[in-house]
C-alpha cells in the first residue's frame, strides 16, 4: 500500500551535497541533482530558483554581470535506460529572461544598498501534472550548468512536491 508524506522541500545539490550553485563548471561539472530512493517516488510540482548579486539585473545576462557561453540545461534522466527528458526543448537558459519565458511567477527585488536578487518559480503543474520521480528507476531531476557562476552571491534551485512511499 502507497503511503503519501504531504510535502517535502528539497534543494537540488551537487555530487559533494552543496546547495549553492556558485562555482566555475566551464568544465561540465555543475551538476545539481535531486532523486529519491527505491522506497519513494516522488512528485515535484515546483522549482523555485533564486538568483542573488550585485547591482542591477540586465535582462540578457544571467544575474548582473554573468555572461553564458553555454547556459543552463534542465532534465530528468534515469538509470535503467539512460532516456534523457530534456524539459527546455534543446533552448538552454541564458539569461535572466530564459527564466521568464519558463515562470509565469518571477519576482526582481531591488533592495536598494544591498545585492538583488531575481526569484522564479516554475510551476511544473501548472502545465499539467508535476513531474513524477521514479526511485526504482533511479530517476532524477538535474539542473546542468557549464559556465563560470562565481560572480554570483547565491544561487540556489529548491524543489518542493509530494512524497508517496511504497
Amino acid at each position: 500500500m502507497a503511503v503519501v508524506i504531504p510535502t517535502f522541500y528539497a534543494y537540488l545539490r551537487n555530487g559533494e551535497g552543496e546547495k549553492s550553485a556558485i562555482g566555475n563548471y566551464s568544465d561540465g561539472g555543475g551538476d545539481f541533482s535531486f532523486g529519491p530512493s527505491e522506497d519513494f517516488v516522488c512528485v515535484v510540482y515546483r522549482m523555485i530558483v533564486t538568483i542573488e548579486d550585485r547591482g542591477v539585473f540586465d535582462v540578457a545576462l544571467y544575474g548582473n554581470q554573468v555572461e553564458l557561453a553555454n547556459g543552463i540545461e534542465v532534465y530528468i534522466d534515469n538509470a535503467v535506460d539512460s532516456e534523457r527528458i530534456d524539459l527546455l526543448d534543446g533552448v538552454p537558459i541564458k539569461s535572466n529572461l530564459g527564466w521568464g519565458s519558463l515562470c509565469y511567477d518571477i519576482i526582481y527585488q531591488d533592495f536598494g544598498s544591498g545585492p538583488n536578487a531575481l526569484l522564479a518559480r516554475w510551476t511544473f503543474a501548472k502545465a499539467g501534472d508535476g513531474l513524477r520521480l521514479d526511485g526504482r528507476r533511479g530517476e532524477r531531476l538535474h539542473v546542468k550548468m557549464r559556465d563560470d557562476f562565481r560572480r554570483l552571491r547565491d544561487h540556489k534551485f529548491m524543489i518542493q512536491g509530494e512524497r508517496i512511499q511504497r
